[in-house]
């Protein structure tokens, strides 16, 4: 991926951009930002579309009796559970609630 910088011409009377490339290892440590907020209810929602059993204790959602996922007081959510097939198909469900930059 490529990084456009910009410079003016020699008789400053126009802008002009340039291609500035960046290293695959700059590329590789861009830390991703996820935009949007997953509520807890809408979310239970998606997983039971998916034909997940997913109950709500409190705050927290608990789905297929293995795998919880909470809002801390930040807001972020947390999975917590097993490395499992439905980990991963909950996780993925989940990012697929944001916008990945």
């Amino acid at each position: 991926m490529s990084a456009v910088v910009g410079s003016k011409n020699k008789d400053d009377s126009m802008m002009v951009l340039d291609v500035a490339s960046s290293s695959a290892a700059e590329q590789r440590n861009h830390a991703a930002v996820f935009i949007g907020e997953v509520r807890l209810n809408q979310f239970r929602k998606v997983l039971n579309n998916e034909g997940l059993f997913v109950e709500m204790k409190e705050t927290v959602l608990i789905c297929n009796n293995e795998l919880t996922i909470r809002k801390t007081e930040t807001g972020r959510l947390t999975l917590e559970g097993p490395l499992s097939a439905t980990y991963y198909r909950v996780r993925s469900l989940l990012y697929n609630q944001y916008a990945i930059v």
